[in-house]
């Protein structure tokens, strides 16, 4: 039984709907400007009100982290077992996506003012950065939370856009910190006219992969090596585990 919950609209992994990896708990949200979580029996946990359309949702593996992101710019941070958030904060713009790692402890943040966001499970900004093309940014992170990519999709169709992708080991330590702020590697297919709709990282880290429009899908390896293209516009990717194989919408 799937419970009705308003208008609730799904896109992608990240964007109003997620289930965690164990399939037990169920994360959604939509323009009644609502959180909901749900059980794998359809049962409402919880509700929250948040005040603005809900347009990007994400769950830790194991379900008990939550996070969603709205259209005022709002990220909210919860724990499963209640409806409270654990903090909040405002990034000023509309949210495009949020994801979370598969322990809950980083959650990475895209909106469109060019920006990408990476807080802990404290709610720290750990760092932020500023996308030199397109102002759409589309965000995912790996399992283990070490590694991070983005993308961005230029609505004025003058910029172009980019694939960058980030490492907590950018500054040559282990973990996240202020100065892996800045990517490791980036691509910008030259021209505009051409959008990054959907990125992806293998849950190990190490390919990546983004489609879009006016550019085929290429998959990277972690290094930024460009291992293959394919000619097809693409609205979505999705990549397995040692990057063997990549679904394309």
């Amino acid at each position: 039984p799937v419970p009705v919950t308003g208008d609730v609209w799904c896109h992608s992994r990240s964007r109003s709907v997620a289930i965690s990896q164990d399939g037990n708990y169920v994360i959604a949200g939509g323009y009644d400007q609502k959180v909901y979580l749900f059980d794998n029996e359809g049962t409402k946990l919880w509700e929250r009100f948040i005040g603005s359309s809900v347009v990007a949702v994400t769950i830790s593996s194991n379900g008990d982290w939550l996070a969603c992101g709205s259209s005022n710019g709002s990220i909210y941070f919860f724990h499963r077992s209640n409806s409270n958030p654990q903090w909040w904060y405002n990034t000023g713009e509309y949210i495009q996506n949020i994801v979370i790692s598969g322990d809950g402890q980083y959650i990475a943040v895209g909106n469109r003012d060019s920006k990408v966001f990476l807080f802990d499970s404290n709610g720290i900004l750990i760092w932020s950065y500023t996308l030199p093309y397109g102002s759409i940014v589309n965000v995912n992170i790996s399992t283990d939370g070490k590694s991070i990519v983005v993308g961005t999709d230029d609505p004025s169709e003058t910029e172009g856009c980019i694939i960058a992708y980030f490492s907590d080991t950018r500054d040559g330590y282990l973990g996240w910190s202020n100065s892996d702020g800045i990517p490791v590697w980036s691509y910008h297919p030259v021209g505009g006219r051409r959008d990054f709709y959907d990125v992806d990282i293998s849950p190990d880290g190490n390919f990546i992969c983004g489609g879009g429009s006016g550019i085929p899908v290429y998959l990277f390896h972690k290094d930024g090596t460009l291992v293959q293209s394919f000619p097809t516009n693409a609205r979505s990717v999705n990549i397995s585990n040692e990057g063997e194989y990549i679904a394309v919408g």
